[in-house]
């Protein structure tokens, strides 16, 4: 029988050892433990300077006690295991915000530049600040004239499905440009060009690693700003990914001019 907490880093949740729900872990501050307020003679828990909040150590408290705590209605309190916790399972996001203690911290690629990540919420903006990292932000500026994709609806007249298409050769009616058309859909839209990067808040930001050498070489895999990386004969334009570029004043200045746009027929 199960007696360890499950922690799903992707939702930052926290079930119990039965599965239920317990509540969702999220704070900003991302402290360390060595860096909460000890409590003389006290293991199971720490005060939080910021917040004034226990949080409780899940490696030491007994689990009935543990849930207790948590599951109260009117509960704040704040929880803490090692990475290697006997009493956790973790559910490891592999897209989370890599800690800078772990060896996961400051990644490189094979050729041995530092790969930069993205965040794209506020939340994750903070969260990164409070786990030690320079936060580049930065607005972003919606390319829409200059990337676009294009798609299609059809309809299944008998069962009322749709289904799109993004490929000239798969359309949902008689074709005037001698491309196979798809008979068995009714088309309810044709072709139409559409931005597909939108996001709901316009800023985004690259975390940079503190005390990197000014001039590193780095490999940022999901650019910011919308520098085209394919074309498809067909009219669409795709942003580009995995760009090279440097560190300067702990800014992130990607150079674009070294960008190979990618072009493809079919």
């Amino acid at each position: 029988m199960n007696n360890r907490f499950i922690y799903d880093e992707k939702t930052s949740s926290l079930y119990a050892p039965d599965g239920k729900f317990l509540k969702v872990l999220s704070c900003p501050k991302a402290k360390h433990w060595n860096q909460l307020i000890v409590e003389k003679g006290e293991d199971r828990w720490r005060k939080c300077g910021d917040c004034n909040e226990d949080v409780i150590d899940l490696d030491v408290l007994e689990v009935n006690q543990a849930i207790k705590l948590v599951n109260s209605r009117w509960s704040s309190t704040c929880v803490h295991a090692t990475e290697n916790s006997e009493h956790v399972i973790f559910l490891r996001d592999t897209n989370a915000i890599p800690s800078l203690d772990s060896k996961d911290g400051i990644q490189e690629d094979s050729e041995k530049r530092v790969v930069i990540r993205t965040v794209r919420t506020i939340d994750d903006i903070n969260r990164a600040t409070g786990m030690g990292y320079v936060v580049d932000i930065r607005q972003i500026k919606y390319e829409t004239k200059k990337l676009r994709w294009k798609m299609t609806i059809g309809q299944d007249p008998q069962t009322g499905r749709i289904v799109t298409s993004g490929d000239y050769r798969n359309a949902f009616r008689d074709s005037t440009i001698g491309f196979k058309t798809n008979i068995k859909y009714r088309e309810i839209a044709p072709f139409f060009h559409f931005y597909p990067y939108f996001q709901p808040i316009p800023i985004a930001a690259y975390l940079i690693p503190k005390g990197l050498p000014e001039g590193t070489e780095v490999l940022v895999q999901d650019p910011i700003e919308d520098f085209v990386g394919s074309s498809w004969n067909q009219g669409d334009i795709s942003r580009a990914e995995d760009v090279l570029g440097h560190i300067e004043n702990m800014k992130v200045v990607i150079d674009d001019l070294d960008i190979d746009v990618h072009h493809i027929v079919g």
